[in-house]
Order: C-alpha cells, then sequence, then structure tokens
C-alpha cells in the first residue's frame, strides 16, 4: 500500500487529532496520505495530500476511516468505495462495523502494512428506481445495510408484488417492504427477538 485516505467523523471527540497522528505517523513510514481539508490541522507534509472525499476514494489504495457504525454507512454511499479494503476504527460506542478500537490502532496497522490481516467482504444492495415508460432507472444508490420502500405520504396500506431473479415471490400489504443485507438486518432480527445475524451470512 503506497497510498492511504483517510475520513472521519469530526463531530468525534479528539478526532481531527488522531488523524493528524496517524497521517504523520504513516507519512514517516514513506506512505503517501489522502484526507480532506477539515481534517489537515496539525499536518504539515509533503506526503499528505488534502482532497474531497469522492477523490480520496478513486486514488486510495486503501481506507482508514474513524467513527462509528454511521460513519461507516457514510462512506459506503461514496461512488467507487467498494473497490478498497477499508480499515474502520471505532470512536464512537458499541461498533458492529467498527471494530477495531483506539487503543488496538497502531498495533493494527502494523499488521496491516505487514500484509499480516484478513479481508472480510460484506454484500451490498445496489437499489434502483425504474421509469416503466423507457425502463432506464432514474434513480440509482448503494447501501451497506437496507433497502427501504414505504407508502410515503399515503394513509393507506400498500401492495407490493416481489421478485427474487424475475422469479415471483408474493405480494406484500401493509406500511413498506425492508431489503437488508446481513450487515444491516440484525437490529430488525433483535426487535423481533430474533439472533444476531453474521455477516458472513450467505445470501443462498
Amino acid at each position: 500500500m503506497n497510498t492511504i485516505g483517510i475520513i472521519a467523523n469530526l463531530t468525534k471527540e479528539g478526532a481531527i487529532k488522531v488523524v493528524a497522528e496517524v497521517s504523520n505517523w504513516l507519512n514517516d513510514k514513506g506512505i503517501t496520505t489522502l484526507i480532506t481539508k477539515d481534517c489537515s490541522a496539525n499536518i504539515d507534509s509533503d506526503q499528505c495530500l488534502i482532497m474531497e472525499s469522492k477523490e480520496i476514494v478513486q486514488k486510495a489504495d486503501a481506507l482508514i476511516v474513524f467513527g462509528g457504525d454511521g460513519t461507516i454507512l457514510s462512506v459506503s454511499h461514496i461512488p467507487g468505495v467498494t473497490r478498497l479494503p477499508i480499515l474502520p476504527i471505532n470512536m464512537g460506542g458499541l461498533g458492529f462495523l467498527t471494530e477495531v478500537g483506539l487503543d488496538e490502532l497502531y498495533t493494527t496497522l502494523d499488521k496491516v502494512l505487514d500484509g499480516n490481516y484478513q479481508l472480510d467482504e460484506r454484500m451490498m444492495l445496489r437499489a434502483k428506481i425504474i421509469n416503466p415508460n423507457t425502463n432506464e432507472a432514474e434513480i440509482e444508490r448503494i447501501a451497506l445495510n437496507d433497502a427501504v420502500i414505504n407508502k410515503g405520504a399515503f394513509s393507506r396500506m400498500i401492495w407490493l408484488e416481489t421478485y427474487i431473479d424475475q422469479e415471483y415471490v408474493s405480494t406484500v400489504n401493509g406500511d413498506g417492504i425492508i431489503i437488508s443485507t446481513p450487515s444491516g438486518c440484525t437490529a430488525y432480527s433483535l426487535s423481533a427477538g430474533g439472533p444476531i445475524v453474521c455477516f458472513r451470512l450467505d445470501r443462498k
């Protein structure tokens, strides 16, 4: 890895300081870092480049994300991010997606730079709203956790026909429907009295 992008949730206490320390630490090891302008305080290195998040994702070899699960979900919406390995660092409370704490930061980074790591691949969703007249997608989004179709302002239930791989499954009537990945469905499972769902669950 020659270039590492850093994205942080600056509402987390100490985030700017940690970003500066990590960026300088990586620069000292000959690694170029890419950060956003709002994280650039206390950084003075020719090996640290400032750019927008979208550009960071396009140019980095890997990504370090400081924050909580919400930060990871936000970053997952950036176009092109699915090609990158991401190291999430937890700066919040209990992290389901951000397992590495600040106390493990440099030990973990040393292992990553030595190639001593394993990638966990996460299933993602691609949601499209297709114009029936043109059969083209008017809106398209990628999601790590879930996609929701609801009735909006209607005061009555709606009917939804569901298909998997073009095969009809059933018709659902209610307020809406949630399509979730293994990463996003644990909260729904727990609220219904079910178990924590492993993100490695095979969709088949």
